[in-house]
């Protein structure tokens, strides 16, 4: 059964967060575990053949229409 893409991503994302959080010495500069959870459903679903990683990350930046 090979591994699927979403998960990998979802899963190095998270650890590249986590790891950049433990590093960062002020609050602004971390990365919510909210934004964390978003970006990580995101990344799940690249397994999808609809899945078009561009217009959902457009989409979770609110840049839909902007060129």
């Amino acid at each position: 059964m090979s591994r699927k893409i979403g998960d990998v991503l979802a899963r190095t994302f998270r650890e590249i967060c986590e790891e950049s959080n433990a590093k960062v010495k002020t609050d602004f500069s971390r990365i919510s575990a909210e934004e964390i959870d978003l970006i990580e459903k995101i990344l799940t679903k690249a397994d999808s053949e609809r899945f078009d990683l561009q217009q959902e990350l457009k989409k979770y930046l609110k840049l839909e229409g902007e060129q």
